[in-house]
């Protein structure tokens, strides 16, 4: 296993995790444990999983490391070899679902809308601004000029971004692997320069599902 603070470089991160996790779960808080697969910690996934058992959280983990908004491509520097994406992808840990998620409802919106940034969640900067995800540069409001309400609610950018339907992207809503597609508009964004051209990589991840015989939509 990973030794725990190599990846943040920040001495006793780890236990500072879990005792924020333990304090959150001890006040019924809902928690979700969330991993980002890499190269130096691709076969430590399934002990996350079980840490995030043994906290009564949700469990997520996602491998797609993404270039930054500016375009740099430095981060993909530890994206795991794709050629072990077919036995990460076939792993049941990914398409176990949640009991305390409304799955069926979730597949019906995600037929309609890409996915759930900017109506399901949001990024907010350490200063303030609101962004429908950490990688589409879309700024939809501050904090300190307005509430999370006014903006989430009333945010002229932030409702045009959600007038964005999957018909929208015609190659996406065309395309035989639809059914087994996790599609990402931010990774369209940083990887294609368009929310509306599809990721290459999410392409070919959705090919490897339908081989896999698993469908996402």
């Amino acid at each position: 296993m990973l030794e725990p603070n190599k990846i943040t470089k920040v001495s006793g991160s780890f236990r500072k995790s879990i005792s924020a996790a333990e304090m959150l779960r001890d006040k019924d808080t809902r928690l979700k444990i969330s991993t980002v697969i890499m190269k130096d910690n691709a076969g430590d996934y399934r002990d996350v999983y079980e840490l995030s058992r043994q906290l009564n959280a949700a469990f997520q983990a996602d491998y797609r490391i993404t270039p930054k908004t500016n375009g740099n491509k430095t981060p993909l520097a530890v994206h795991i070899d794709e050629k072990y994406l077919p036995q990460l992808l076939s792993d049941s840990i990914f398409t176990e679902k949640s009991e305390s998620e409304p799955q069926e409802i979730y597949s019906v919106i995600f037929n309609t809308i890409p996915c759930g940034a900017g109506h399901m969640s949001c990024y907010i900067t350490p200063y303030g601004d609101v962004y429908p995800c950490v990688q589409l540069p879309i700024n939809c409001g501050n904090l300190k000029e307005a509430s999370f309400a006014e903006i989430w609610k009333n945010s002229f950018k932030l409702s045009e971004f959600r007038s964005v339907t999957i018909s929208d992207i015609i190659s996406c809503s065309q395309c035989e692997f639809f059914r087994y597609c996790r599609i990402c508009v931010g990774l369209n964004f940083v990887e294609e320069g368009s929310i509306f051209s599809p990721s290459k990589r999410v392409c070919r991840e959705a090919k490897i599902m339908k081989e896999l015989g698993r469908e996402r939509r």
